[in-house]
């Protein structure tokens, strides 16, 4: 009986397995060759939840949701050229011409971390290796944090190495931060957010962390202001919400007993009847100092 259970239990997940891989498969037959391309080149900085919901899209709206993408990650709207873009394809050509091997040079553990956090400022080079270490190695300084790179077959292609979890922690956190702050061009101010919904009404709430963030001294006070934009589109990439404003925040110190929040928020009510959306929302300090998050969130 046990046998015939597990025989069983096999066949199954052999079903599950091919009727997955299946429909993956069928998902992917409907992307055109440059949409394709597009999630190839953007697969450093694309969300999971973004790469979802650009699957799920009829194919004749994956161009517009390409021409979002990048246009949610313009430093600088006021100008006719997304520096964003220009810098990230332009830093594909130099990883390509620098550290191709074997393959492309933006596919290696060097072309991402050059792709991701720009040109180190300091790489000790040991084409030789060390008393240590008898393959060839680079480490790559940065402010925040170093990365070793190891050619274990001699062929030209580093990987990637880490000398323990915490560096291997440290590492993949400075990847994080520059997915999120525009590949190392923007500050370093940061924002959370989230959707509440309650009594059939839905709001969104941003939360801000004062230690982050750039205070003016005016008379009495300590004021900081940003913009705030949210573009919502449902699963046809339909906008069906949008908001553009400009809040300020402040600090009254006429008081010496005042203390500083750790952090404040800012709640926004929003217009949305029951369903899933991708949430675009950016917040700028100034033209050279803008974060952005794009999500999925469901509307109850």
């Amino acid at each position: 009986m046990k046998t015939k259970n597990r025989i069983i239990f096999y066949f199954f997940y052999i079903f599950i397995f091919i009727f997955t891989n299946n429909l993956i498969l069928s998902k992917k037959k409907n992307i055109s060759k440059s949409n394709a391309d597009f999630i190839s080149k953007v697969r450093y900085i694309i969300s999971k939840a973004e790469k979802k919901f650009f699957y799920n899209l009829p194919d004749n709206k994956r161009n517009k949701f390409i021409e979002q993408f990048w246009a949610s990650r313009d430093t600088d709207s006021s100008t006719e050229e997304n520096e964003f873009k220009e810098e990230y394809l332009h830093r594909i050509l130099i990883a390509n011409r620098k550290f191709s091997s074997g393959r492309e040079g933006w596919l290696t553990d060097r072309g991402k971390t050059y792709i991701l956090l720009g040109p180190p400022r300091h790489i000790s080079d040991y084409p030789n290796g060390n008393f240590n270490n008898r393959n060839p190695f680079e480490i790559w300084h940065y402010p925040e944090t170093y990365l070793y790179f190891i050619d274990y077959r001699n062929l030209g292609d580093y990987t990637v190495h880490y000398t323990s979890l915490t560096h291997q922690a440290m590492v993949h956190n400075a990847f994080i931060e520059a997915k999120r702050n525009n590949i190392g061009m923007s500050g370093l101010f940061n924002y959370k957010y989230k959707i509440i919904n309650k009594k059939n009404k839905s709001f969104i709430v941003f939360t801000f962390n004062t230690d982050k963030l750039e205070f003016k001294k005016n008379n009495n006070k300590m004021e900081t202001n940003f913009e705030i934009v949210i573009k919502v589109r449902d699963k046809d990439y339909i906008n069906v919400f949008a908001y553009n404003k400009t809040h300020k925040f402040s600090i009254d110190l006429s008081n010496s007993n005042t203390k500083i929040p750790e952090n404040f928020q800012i709640k926004i009510p929003l217009n949305l009847i029951k369903g899933k959306y991708l949430f675009q929302t950016s917040v700028k300090k100034n033209k050279d100092k803008t974060n952005f998050q794009n999500q999925i969130f469901k509307i109850k």
